[in-house]
């Protein structure tokens, strides 16, 4: 029976169903591998929290789990740039299909090369999922109710897209619905258009990217979606985001 503090909460699915415990039935006396996801409660104060998840079960002794979070604070405009040189603060990262997800990656890709000096950046690859990848890179909440010309500027940089299939795998979005934790699936979001790579392993400025709908709210969030409909070699590419600003353009 996994247990927690009064700083998580744990579910045995993923967005949904969380608690102050989920219980596992064993089969004779074994519990095999069981998949709990923990989460944050929502009344944690904004910054870095942790506690523990403790098993326990009649006649076996308990098992201690450690898990750490952090809950990010509205940002505001100008944000940025976030370079991911530091840290990745305060994107978070939602796995909703495949094996694969947003990494924190040191890079030598740029100037057409993957031998370039070593540049720290959010990556997805989908190649080698076991099903076709479907991740999220997250940034949010936004506080936009100063701003009425929102916008984002970003880099991007992509490879193993010579045959041109692929270049869809990643659409830039925004929600004023997203809940902030969970699946970003059952939120609402639009697709905004931004400039993509037209040279492999080349870091491509994305230009200002208007915010549409974001204009005066305070809960807003942006997305970096990534969606394969492959898996193997010449199906799926690799994908970098950089460079991430924000900021309210003046007439």
């Amino acid at each position: 029976f996994p247990s927690h503090d009064t700083v998580e909460e744990v579910s045995l699915t993923a967005g949904t169903g969380f608690g102050s415990s989920v219980s596992i039935s064993p089969s004779g006396q074994t519990v095999s591998a069981t998949l709990v996801y923990a989460r944050i409660i929502s009344s944690s104060s904004v910054g870095t929290t942790s506690g523990n998840v403790t098993v326990s079960s009649s006649g076996a002794t308990d098992v201690t789990v450690a898990v750490a979070g952090r809950v990010n604070g509205p940002v505001t405009l100008p944000f940025g740039p976030q370079d991911f040189e530091s840290n990745t603060l305060p994107f978070v990262t939602y796995n909703v299909a495949g094996t694969k997800n947003w990494a924190y990656t040191n890079s030598t890709l740029g100037g057409g090369t993957n031998t370039a000096a070593t540049n720290k950046t959010m990556e997805m690859n989908g190649f080698g999922s076991d099903v076709a990848a479907n991740d999220w890179l997250i940034l949010g909440p936004l506080d936009c109710s100063s701003a009425n010309n929102p916008s984002i500027s970003f880099n991007t940089l992509n490879r193993y897209t010579a045959t041109n299939t692929v270049i869809n795998e990643l659409t830039l979005k925004l929600s004023t619905n997203y809940s902030g934790s969970g699946s970003p699936t059952g939120a609402t979001w639009s697709t905004l258009t931004f400039a993509k790579p037209t040279t492999e392993m080349t870091k491509s400025p994305s230009g200002d990217v208007a915010l549409t709908g974001a204009a005066n709210k305070s809960n807003v969030y942006v997305a970096f979606h990534f969606l394969a409909t492959n898996v193997s070699n010449g199906t799926t590419a690799l994908w970098q985001v950089d460079d991430v600003a924000l900021t309210n353009l003046t007439a």
